[in-house]
């Protein structure tokens, strides 16, 4: 299944960024860190941070 969804992910970014028509937005936003026992951890529930990461594709 995570292999599936890997191919899945790389085939819709080759196909975003072959685009000949390709738009991007920039965006500067805070990445927020939380204190988890001794560690700093990422913010779980980010919705601009996870939009990036997923190239602004919806799910």
């Amino acid at each position: 299944m995570d292999k599936q969804s890997i191919k899945f992910l790389k085939e819709a970014i080759n196909e975003k960024l072959n685009d000949n028509n390709l738009k991007y937005l920039e965006e500067t936003f805070d990445m927020v860190y939380v204190k988890q026992n001794r560690n700093w951890e990422l913010e779980s529930d980010n919705p601009q941070f996870n939009r990036v990461m997923l190239f602004n594709y919806q799910m």
